[in-house]
């Protein structure tokens, strides 16, 4: 084979490469931008579904409506959250499952450090302290 022939054939072989690695990177990327997306959105319907019911306990109608809510939203997080994230909600549903005691707000604040953790891909610098104050106001 003459050199022009090589040189060819190595040139194909880099533009091929280079095509095939740029095609898997950005589906990569996109895949991974997706499920970040789907589990902020899924995170934010979980919160405000709480957040609903909590506010309408006072009126039955609406907290029914809450509830329905509230069941919907974690049936969108079981899809999209990670196994650590769902089972410290879990164990918040479990041990807790209202906003009514200062224990429970912190618990439930821990629970969301998790689900910040997981859509940033990495610990949340973040403290629960924080994301406490931010939701329920300072400690009594």
């Amino acid at each position: 084979m003459s050199p022009e022939v090589i040189a060819a054939l190595v040139g194909l072989f880099g533009i091929a490469t280079g095509a095939t690695l740029q095609y898997f990177l950005t589906r990569h990327y996109e895949s991974e931008k997706e499920r970040r997306q789907n589990l902020a959105s899924t995170s934010s319907e979980l919160l405000l579904s709480i957040h609903n019911l909590a506010a309408c306990q006072a009126n039955l109608a609406d907290e029914k409506e809450a509830k329905t809510r509230f069941e919907s939203a974690k049936s969108h997080f079981l899809i999209h959250g990670s196994a650590p994230t769902i089972t410290a909600l879990s164990d918040w549903l479990d041990r807790y499952g209202k906003l009514d005691s200062e224990e429970s707000r912190d618990a439930f604040a821990s629970v969301l450090h998790r689900m910040r953790s997981d859509i940033v891909g990495k610990e949340s610098a973040v403290s629960n302290s924080d994301i406490y104050k931010l939701l329920f106001g300072k400690k009594k």
